[in-house]
């Protein structure tokens, strides 16, 4: 069925001619447009496009590879309605060649393609993150401790403004949190020279970019302040007592700001300082028998508001006078100028130390690639022949999730374009929430200011997909309602007009009642859970099964079906410490459910007791992880055992008095067993073989699958395992490398992600973070942990960044041992705080568009009178929020609440705030709002939990416990052959060994270079004799120029060729056997085979069963002659008579031949062993 594009839609598909900007609300089938166009770009009757010419670039593999997917999908589609279409076919096959990739994957292909011009190996790889880490920060150590031996002035003096008397992670700290944004950028080197540049003394405090940013927040604080009072006056002038008290003092104070105004916009920067710090206010009046003491109240806490807020303003952005400020600018040069250096000799010598290791990281991938592509000429970029050459490969440049972009990647989208004639960019501003990667939503903004609303002539052009396909009606009106009031060009990138509201246009079946509602839990009596988490999963909980219990209905594909668990998503703004204790309260409600968490790995309980086996197997004299094993599951030690072990020996380590209670008691004999035989391993085997040894014998999988979440648990000791595999394959090598790199993600407070075990289609209940959310939508969603405090541990710093303006630093007095702030630390303080605001903004967008038809937002508040406090001082007005006001938000809840404050719905709300005058706006949607007390919900729990008590033990059948027995008492009916191998290769039944991997068979690395030992020298003749010409065998010479072709065609080693004694394969040239070879019809080098035989033919413990195994193996040669088969196979053992061959390797021939009848289906008349050794032929 042809799907109906809407009219802004086909403009994005169909438009041609030049640059598009599409900004796409959440829901409005971007993905869907993007691929359309793609298709339309490669059928166009007028200019069809090759699929292997467009250059599609995504936000994240899997994006990258659905995009492939559906692409392919539809050109199948158009190919099964137009068989005969070839340009679809061959559109289908140059698809495998596409360029649909992330932009680190292309930037790869490219460093890949022009390796030599940039100086790098070709067979580079890309480090993992955690490796890569940990090597920046030791290079960063060794660079801090050479200047700390240089002594330097400006880097001592950095490093005591930086130091809080604990080391220098604060410093360390800084520099990587500048190094990261540093390598985001198209052009670092500039940016680290305009950043010392700012600090110009000459330049007068009011023209720098800190003081116009300290101005226009002046400005921004006062005109609050000038309406709050205003408000307040016509209040006063409601009441001839409370005006004749108090109007004079308003009056006054409001003369007063409206003079403070007027110096800010005049530029007036000392003036300004010297009235905002002795503002004078007026006494209020006395107020005696008044009867409204709630107003009474209101009114000098709004006073006290405007002292706190110039007591603020004097001490913060007004701190420095103009001399002031030129001091500054003279202490905090040399240490601007000392950061700086310090982030150069950061780049030059972790980029050398990862070329050492022939390895880059992902940021890398971006800077090479602008090297590649462009080049500076008085500071202005200059694209590169390469990049012209790579421009004219592509006939447009796609790039989804635009706003997620930083400025590398946008130059580098530029470089590759035709003079950003081509360039075709899908996003949403308002979903930017990646600025912790470095994206820079004003990069999306700016494009958006400068291209003009699409005519179908003038380009750059901007279409906007406002239609949302998602979510029903009452979603919608929520979402557009709430940041209509809240989000504007200073608090989130975008003013939220007319162009950016969600117009509905999902087709539901009609329901009544809201399809949005907050629910407020005020926990102020409750005094659990501090931060409410627990007792919001309960409200949830009890939500979720109340509307599974009443069969609330969803939209399904035919139409109203009922909600499953799977229809439920709780989103978190964080993850961390909230999700777990989610989960617990589910479960335990019997609701099945699933966390997506992507930290935590290391701190999981099986991960820790793997590690901590790992850590004694390395070194068995640590007593805590030694405890660890002894206690946990897979051992079973109590701490009795070991109190008796450490009785017996109180002054030495835990191992060594385990080794002295063995000799009296053996209950830990089988455990020192296998560390004994563990620690051999390890000597020899790579780590991640070494742990598949220690799960199989230990059965760890399966006793951590047998607890609760066992399939997480299962999967987790999987991913150990696959992490040191990665490990291995990166060049490192054994246990001690394995544990040292797991230690040092550990001390850099890093962490692993956690396994998966869960599939798409599972019934749960998801748990996941709101960035994991994004692109994924649910039919009722629960918006959680609403009332965590936002983060603003990042303005707390001595020094401070911030893209536009640049570096601010405290300076320190060293005669008081104190710091002090300054104008640009003040400045970046409040950029800061602006920008993570608006970040928090969209955030909470995308989280409120995730929900299809029913949306929740929960929070629990501890001082519920307090935050309604605040958010009604935030939407004083009722039109939409100002930035100053709004930075007065501590957590999400509040910004929320404020906009509930004036919907329709929520009068209930505004009277528990007390707020009677609020201005309420019309909306088309209906809010549901509901007041839970905390302590109602415990104790309904506490009920529930002793109904659940009675029930169990009512419950409580003969059957269960019969049941329980005979789980318990089952033996598997063949148990015996769970310790035979599925597969056994001829050559380890010869020599009567197992699979087991012995330490002893491997050569020590002292004796690597000391030539080749017997087995290798058996082997290098053995190759010999598979890839030689048999002509050249006919003479000594013949031989010996044979072993120089294989060498130099690389068929054999050097030293294998050295190792092959010619003399002995020229005799083997003159044997019967050649000329009957020779002779032969048909002839088989290397016979490789798999058969199937009977288990009980090789092993006793298969007697009695029919269970068959995978005998592999390989003959040297096989030929036919006279309708049977020949087997010969060489040997190079040194013996002294035919016996001990025919002893040694009749077995293995009858092998051979039982594999040869089977395969070719001829009798075998002969079986022979020829001896280099004795040379002659040996028939067995």
């Amino acid at each position: 069925m042809e799907r109906k594009w809407t009219s802004e839609q086909r403009d994005a598909i169909y438009a041609r001619g030049g640059t598009l900007l599409v900004s796409a609300a959440a829901g409005s089938g971007k993905t869907a447009v993007l691929v359309e166009r793609v298709i339309g770009l490669i059928t166009d009757p007028n200019h069809p496009c090759d699929a292997d010419r467009l250059l599609v670039v995504t936000f994240t593999n899997a994006a990258a590879a659905e995009m492939r997917e559906r692409i392919s999908q539809r050109l199948s589609d158009m190919i099964s309605q137009n068989p005969l279409d070839f340009n679809l076919q061959r559109q289908q096959m140059l698809l495998q060649n596409g360029h649909i990739s992330t932009i680190h994957s292309f930037c790869l292909d490219l460093l890949r393609e022009h390796f030599e011009k940039l100086d790098i190996p070709p067979d580079f790889r890309v480090a993992d993150q955690n490796e890569s880490e940990i090597i920046r920060s030791e290079v960063l150590s060794d660079i801090l401790e050479k200047m700390y031996a240089e002594g330097g002035e400006a880097f001592l003096e950095l490093s005591r403004v930086l130091s809080t008397g604990r080391g220098d992670k604060a410093l360390s700290d800084t520099v990587l949190r500048l190094y990261d944004f540093m390598r985001s950028l198209d052009d670092a080197d500039g940016f680290l020279k305009s950043a010392a540049a700012m600090y110009d003394e000459t330049k007068p405090v009011e023209n720098s970019v800190w003081g116009r940013i300290a101005i226009e927040y002046t400005k921004a604080a006062l005109g609050s302040a000038l309406n709050a009072h205003r408000r307040a006056l016509l209040k006063i002038h409601g009441d001839p007592q409370l005006d004749k008290a108090y109007g004079p003092a308003f009056e006054s104070d409001i003369a007063g700001i409206e003079r403070l105004i007027e110096k800010a916009e005049s530029g007036d920067w000392d003036g300004l300082c010297s009235a905002v710090s002795g503002f004078s206010f007026e006494r209020l009046g006395a107020l005696r028998k008044f009867g409204d003491e709630a107003l009474k109240e209101e009114l000098k806490a709004q006073r006290d508001s405007l002292k706190k807020l110039l007591s603020e303003l004097s001490s913060g952005v007004l701190c420095s006078s103009a001399a002031d400020f030129k001091s500054d600018m003279r202490r905090l040069r040399p240490l601007v100028e000392c950061m700086c250096d310090i982030l150069k000799k950061l780049d030059r010598e972790f980029f050398k130390e990862k070329l050492s290791r022939g390895i880059l990281d992902f940021s890398d991938l971006e800077q090479l690639t602008l090297k590649l592509l462009i080049k500076r000429e008085d500071g202005k970029a200059v694209f590169t022949n390469t990049a012209r050459e790579i421009a004219s490969r592509f006939d447009e440049i796609l790039v989804d999730e635009y706003q997620d972009t930083n400025p590398a990647q946008d130059m580098i989208f530029r470089a590759v374009s035709r003079n950003e004639t081509n360039l075709f960019m899908v996003g949403d501003v308002k979903q930017s929430i990646y600025s912790f990667r470095q994206a820079r939503p004003e990069l999306f903004t700016g494009m958006s200011e400068r291209c003009t609303p699409f005519d179908g002539v003038n380009f750059p052009a901007r279409i906007i997909l406002g239609r949302n396909f998602r979510s029903r009606k009452g979603v919608t009106d929520a979402v557009n309602f709430t940041f209509e009031k809240l989000m504007s060009k200073e608090l989130g990138g975008v003013d939220y007009g007319e162009n950016e509201k969600l117009t509905p246009a999902a087709t539901y079946f009609e329901r009544g009642g809201a399809d949005f509602a907050i629910h407020l839990i005020d926990a102020g009596e409750y005094d659990g859970d501090e931060d409410g988490a627990e007792i919001e999963a309960r409200h949830i909980a009890r939500e979720i099964k109340r509307l599974i219990a009443e069969g609330f209905t969803v939209q399904g594909e035919k139409g109203p079906r009922k909600v499953t668990y799977r229809d439920f998503s709780i989103l978190l703004r964080s993850m961390e410490g909230r999700a777990q204790k989610y989960v617990r309260v589910l479960e335990n409600e019997g609701i099945p459910v699933y966390a997506d968490i992507a930290s935590g790995y290391l701190g999981a309980y099986e991960v820790m007791v793997a590690l901590s086996l790992l850590r004694i197997i390395d070194n068995p004299l640590q007593d805590v992880p030694l405890v660890s094993v002894l206690l946990s599951p897979v051992f079973g030690f109590t701490p009795d055992d070991i109190a008796l072990v450490r009785l017996k020996a109180k002054d030495k380590s835990l191992y060594l008095a385990l080794l002295e209670f063995a000799k009296e008691d053996n209950r830990f004999d089988g455990f020192l067993s296998l560390l004994d035989r563990l620690r051999t391993l390890a000597a020899v085997l790579p780590a991640d073989r070494l742990i598949l040894r220690i799960y199989d014998e230990t059965g760890m999988l399966n006793i951590f699958e047998a607890m609760p979440n066992g399939e997480m648990r299962h999967a987790n000791l999987r991913l150990l395992l696959d992490y040191a595999r990665a490990y291995e394959s990166a060049g490192w090598r054994g246990l001690s490398g394995f544990m040292n790199f797991i230690d040092r993600v550990d001390r850099q407070n890093s962490d692993i992600a956690p396994a998966s075990s869960i599939s798409e289609n599972a019934d749960v209940v998801r748990i996941m973070s709101i960035h994991k959310s994004k692109g994924l939508e649910f039919p009722i969603c629960f918006l959680g942990g609403l009332s965590k405090r936002f983060n603003n541990e990042d303005i707390q710093k001595p020094v401070l960044f911030h893209p536009y303006c640049g570096l601010g630093s405290m300076v320190r007095d060293n005669r008081l041992n104190c710091r002090f702030t300054t104008l640009p630390r003040e400045a970046a303080r409040i950029e800061i705080q602006k920008s993570s605001l608006s970040e928090e903004m969209r955030v909470l967008y995308v989280a409120m568009t995730r929900a299809k038809e029913k949306l929740y937002a929960v929070m629990t508040l501890k001082n519920a009178e307090t935050a309604l406090r605040r958010a009604a001082s935030i939407m004083r007005s009722g039109e939409k929020v100002s930035y100053f006001e709004a930075m007065s938000a501590q957590c999400p809840a509040e910004l929320l609440l404020a906009a509930a404050l004036v919907h329709p719905s929520c009068g209930k709300l505004r009277s528990l705030a007390g707020v009677y005058d609020a201005p309420v706006k019309d909306s088309g949607g209906i809010w549901e709002f509901e007041w839970i007390d905390a302590r109602s919900l415990v104790s309904a729990d506490s009920a529930n939990e002793k109904a659940d008590n009675e029930i169990y033990k009512t419950a409580e059948t003969e059957r269960l416990k019969n049941e329980i027995k005979a789980r318990i008492e089952y033996k598997y009916p063949y148990e015996n052959l769970l310790k035979l191998p599925t597969k056994v290769s001829v050559s380890e039944l010869t020599e009567k060994q197992g699979t087991d991997f012995s330490a002893e068979n491997v050569r020590p690395s002292f004796l690597e270079g000391e030539g080749l030992s017997p087995a290798e020298k058996g082997t290098a003749l053995h190759a010999f004799m598979q890839y030689c010409r048999l002509d050249a065998l006919r003479s000594e010479s013949g031989a010996a120029e044979e072993v120089e072709r294989l060498v130099e065609e690389k068929f054999i080693l050097p030293e294998q060729g050295a190792a092959v004694d010619t003399a002995k394969a020229a005799a083997f040239g003159s044997s019967p056997v050649y000329k009957r070879i020779c002779a032969a019809k048909k002839l088989w080098r290397e016979f490789r085979f798999n058969i199937e035989v009977p288990a009980n033919e090789i092993y006793e413990e298969a007697a009695d069963t029919d269970a068959k195994i995978l005998l592999q193996g390989m003959a040297d040669l096989v030929f036919e002659e006279d309708g049977g088969a020949v087997i010969l196979d060489y040997k190079t053992d040194r013996v002294s008579s035919p016996e001990a061959l025919i002893e040694r390797y009749s077995g293995q021939l009858n092998s051979y031949a039982r594999a040869v009848q089977e395969i070719l289906g001829v009798p075998v008349k002969e079986k022979i062993i020829y001896s280099f050794q004795l040379e002659r032929e040996i028939r067995v």
